[in-house]
């Protein structure tokens, strides 16, 4: 399947679709700053944070945040791969719902076990929004092979609002517009994957 990734390599590169690229989020000043004891940024994500189809385990990788705005009221988390040979940036993960008081993800903690319901809320408050195909949880890298690297967005947005009951259910494009007129504070870490299988 590798000759099909090579064929479609110049598919990629959606990055006008990324949240962080929308006019208006790019007013919102980028002072968030996120990391991981797994990866840096733009560096290749550990491969138990890669799809079990691609060898991985799809174990969420460890992240942590700091420097969020005061009257934060809650976070928002979205996971997104321009690279995908689709006419669209893939959302792997959205969670709403973080409270301020939060400044961590264990790693594998957004990962739901297989044939089990997510946690929705969460202990903590925070709630799994539809990610592609109106999944929930974290859905590791699925590059296909023979298509180069890809990039994965992880991406914080401080709201000074809270978003109201339900935005868990909201498709990709009501949440963005909701979260627009909100949005304090920003950030993002990126990591890469490359499926190198033939």
């Amino acid at each position: 399947m590798a000759w099909l990734g090579r064929l479609l390599y110049s598919f990629r590169g959606h990055d006008s679709g990324l949240w962080d690229n929308d006019p208006e989020i790019q007013k919102v000043p980028a002072t968030i700053e996120v990391t991981s004891d797994d990866f840096t940024h733009d560096s290749p994500l550990p491969g138990s944070a890669v799809g079990i189809r691609q060898g991985g385990e799809n174990l969420s990788p460890h992240l942590k945040w700091g420097n969020i705005p005061e009257g934060t009221q809650e976070l928002v988390m979205v996971l997104q791969d321009p690279d995908a040979p689709l006419p669209f940036v893939i959302m792997h993960t959205v969670v709403v719902g973080i409270t301020p008081n939060i400044s961590s993800f264990k790693a594998g903690e957004l990962t739901i076990p297989k044939d089990t319901q997510p946690p929705n809320p969460h202990a903590d408050g925070w709630r799994f929004g539809r990610a592609i195909a109106g999944k929930r949880g974290y859905q590791g890298p699925g590059a296909p092979p023979g298509h180069g690297p890809h990039r994965y967005f992880f991406y914080f947005y401080a709201l000074k609002e809270k978003l109201p009951e339900g935005a868990q259910n909201w498709k990709e494009g009501q949440l963005l517009a909701a979260i627009k007129p909100l949005a304090i504070g920003r950030g993002v870490l990126m990591g890469t994957f490359q499926n190198k299988s033939q």
